[in-house]
């Protein structure tokens, strides 16, 4: 029955956004559709949707780019939510209170646990890229596995935190990972 309501949202999701690739529409506003329906309505939409209405995303032309995250450019917005997802992350381990056996607090586990065994995302984060005088990506979808990556970056060369990762998350010890990752890329089509 699962999948048949998976096809399902996907058709529905296809119709309202042609250009999008099936894998965006999957991982990105499926999970949504499943949780809170359709049409979009409700605060859980607008961080869904990056603070765009749907007009703004039926027009974007999407590509898979390799994107070197260490030199990336991000919207403020992206800054905010991935800090607040990995303080949040750092927090629950240091104090076992905030988001501790969580959803949130798993999200960010199995990110590592692929990094560190791949070196590389196990889906492509996707953002849209901001065309003003900021420029850059906004990310939204991807916020776990990117808190993910800049908590391997930060702490991943460290004996006490590799030992921890590898004991409690079963991550693999001394893999490097790769600042290039695939993301999902949303712009205005050039006129």
């Amino acid at each position: 029955m699962a999948m048949v309501e998976e096809n399902l949202i996907l058709s529905l999701l296809k119709k309202e956004f042609p250009k999008a690739p099936e894998q965006v529409l999957r991982q990105w506003l499926a999970p949504a559709v499943k949780k809170d329906g359709w049409p979009p309505t409700g605060l859980h939409w607008i961080g869904v949707l990056g603070k765009r209405d749907l007009d703004f995303w039926k027009k974007k032309e999407w590509s898979l780019k390799d994107v070197n995250l260490e030199e990336a450019s991000w919207d403020y917005d992206t800054r905010y939510a991935a800090e607040k997802v990995l303080e949040g992350f750092v927090a629950s381990q240091e104090s076992e209170v905030l988001f501790s056996d969580s959803h949130e607090k798993q999200k960010v586990i199995r990110a590592l646990k692929h990094l560190s065994v791949e070196g590389s995302f196990f889906e492509p984060i996707t953002a849209f890229l901001v065309e003003n005088e900021s420029g850059g990506y906004s990310l939204v979808d991807g916020f776990h596995r990117l808190s993910a990556w800049q908590l391997q970056r930060k702490f991943g060369d460290t004996e006490p935190f590799m030992s921890y990762a590898s004991r409690e998350w079963g991550c693999a010890q001394g893999n490097m990972y790769s600042p290039v990752q695939k993301m999902w890329v949303a712009r205005t089509p050039r006129e």
